[in-house]
């Protein structure tokens, strides 16, 4: 960025410190606002998540399943009238306008029923499609909350510090992490000692 970077807000490595990758090396300044948007995120989709729980196993598949129910006694009521109204003596007209408002009932319940799963269904998919974006972007907000962090890329030392907390990015950037498994060191034996050194011995190696 221009100006050097973002300001660490806590450097969590000093010189000499091993590391291992993956390993948080600093905080960057926009970490708490990226955290914030992440635990807000994680809150919409978890109270879309109940909802549409809700909506599965709560009331609205309750007051179906009565619907249903009272869908089977008007059917069964309109059933049962048809066979009394054969043997009834009832005029014609009468009998005929009895069973009209009869079936009527059926057909009206039969139609709330239906409009009922038709506005659950419609209500679910819409309710899926609003937990697939809210999960996009509890996506986005967490992998902007990882980029607030700067880890270690290898396992290494520490051999220099560029930037210290409260300061912005240096050029160089925040430190210098080296891979000290394999080195290759120059160095001076007194005669003296010339005699203790053998191919394939053991070393210990002090830096000042």
């Amino acid at each position: 960025e221009p100006g050097g970077g973002a300001v660490i807000l806590e450097l969590r490595v000093k010189d000499g410190q091993k590391v291992k990758r993956d390993d948080i090396i600093a905080v960057l300044s926009n970490y708490p606002t990226a955290d914030t948007e992440v635990r807000t995120a994680e809150a919409k989709l978890l109270k879309a998540r109940q909802q549409r729980e809700a909506m599965v196993s709560g009331f609205r598949v309750a007051e179906i399943a009565m619907q249903e129910a009272v869908v089977r006694t008007e059917t069964e009521t309109n059933k049962l009238k048809q066979l009394q109204f054969q043997r009834s003596s009832m005029p014609p007209d009468e009998k005929q306008l009895e069973l009209s408002i009869s079936q009527q009932n059926v057909e009206r319940e039969q139609a709330k029923l239906r409009v009922w799963k038709e506005q659950l269904t419609a209500d679910l998919a819409q309710s899926e499609t609003e937990i697939n974006i809210l999960t996009a972007k509890v996506d986005d907000a967490r992998n902007a909350r990882e980029q607030a962090l700067v880890r270690s890329p290898l396992d290494g030392v520490v051999a220099e510090v560029y930037s210290r907390q409260g300061e912005r990015i240096h050029a160089n950037g925040i430190v210098k992490i080296v891979d000290l498994d394999q080195v290759r060191i120059l160095a001076e034996i007194d005669d003296i000692h010339v005699s203790r050194i053998v191919v394939g011995g053991k070393v210990e190696v002090t830096f000042r």
